[in-house]
């Protein structure tokens, strides 16, 4: 599995570009498109998206452990998919229509 550590991405459509499977850790995505992607079994620790388009991605068993999401579109974002460990999202300003929380602990959300 590739790690990616400190790392920022900005304007990168992953819709045409896919992200690489693999561990990221303290990296910043700016301003990038992950709309319709398939982001399966990908690791974000303590990871900033910010004005980040992640509508109707793919998310089965990604880890989300301290993660913040600024203005982002997460529209039919199934985040009851995403691995449930140590799951610690935060959300300012974002567009959650349709996305789905169903039966998940979000007391650290």
């Amino acid at each position: 599995m590739t790690y990616f550590n400190e790392q920022t991405f900005d304007h990168v459509d992953f819709s045409e570009q896919a992200l690489e499977k693999g561990e990221y850790e303290y990296c910043h995505f700016k301003n990038c498109s992950f709309a319709d992607t398939n982001l399966t079994n990908i690791r974000f620790l303590d990871i900033t998206f910010d004005d980040c388009d992640l509508s109707n991605a793919n998310i089965n068993r990604v880890a989300f452990q301290t993660v913040q999401f600024n203005r982002c579109k997460l529209l039919g974002v199934a985040f009851d998919n995403c691995n449930s460990f140590g799951l610690t999202i935060q959300f300012e300003d974002c567009n959650l229509q349709h996305a789905s929380f169903y039966e998940m602990n979000l007391r650290n959300a």
